[in-house]
């Protein structure tokens, strides 16, 4: 995790500790983010198991959305309405939020919250990559590092699970033999 913070740290200072890439505000959402992000992939692994991820997936939109609109009002909306804004606004609600929450919920029944966690600390690099590429942002030789810190975490936390999981198995196998 130390090789992870060490390459957030890269990205968002650029090598110079002295300066940010971002507002004191970003780091608080960011905080937040981070704790949400840990609490829905824990939180509805029961609920998924047991009602399915499009229920869990449909009640979490309602309640949000209820929730939300107290905090801002639909009726509030600046932006005309027009068929190209309404059909880029159900582009980004179906496939931009339902179906990639939905992949996200359904993979809970397959994989570990804690895996599903790691695959999920990539969407932040693939959006910093994503800026290079279409953006045509520049990528620095620390901003580069940082990347190569972040992947590395997460590649070597994957191995581990999947060597703690060997070693489970071969473990249970030594102890039947036994028997």
């Amino acid at each position: 995790m130390f090789l992870a913070f060490v390459g957030v740290l890269l990205i968002v200072t650029d090598g110079n500790l002295s300066t940010l890439k971002f507002s004191p505000a970003c780091l608080v959402w960011g905080c937040f983010s981070a704790l949400f992000a840990t609490a829905y992939s824990i939180q509805p692994k029961n609920a998924v198991s047991k009602a399915g991820a499009i229920p869990v997936l449909a009640w979490g939109s309602i309640v949000g959305g209820t929730l939300g609109s107290f905090v801002y009002p639909p009726v509030h909306l600046i932006a005309g309405f027009t068929i190209q804004v309404t059909l880029a606004f159900a582009f980004i609600v179906v496939i931009g939020t339902m179906f990639a929450f939905w992949c996200y919920l359904s993979s809970l029944k397959y994989i570990s919250p804690v895996l599903v966690g790691l695959v999920v600390t990539l969407e932040p690099l693939s959006a910093f990559v994503f800026s290079i590429l279409i953006l045509h942002e520049s990528l620095g030789f620390f901003q580069a590092l940082g990347i190569a810190c972040i992947v590395t975490t997460v590649f070597v936390i994957s191995l581990a699970g999947i060597n703690l999981k060997v070693l489970n198995r071969l473990y249970r196998q030594k102890l039947a033999r036994k028997l």
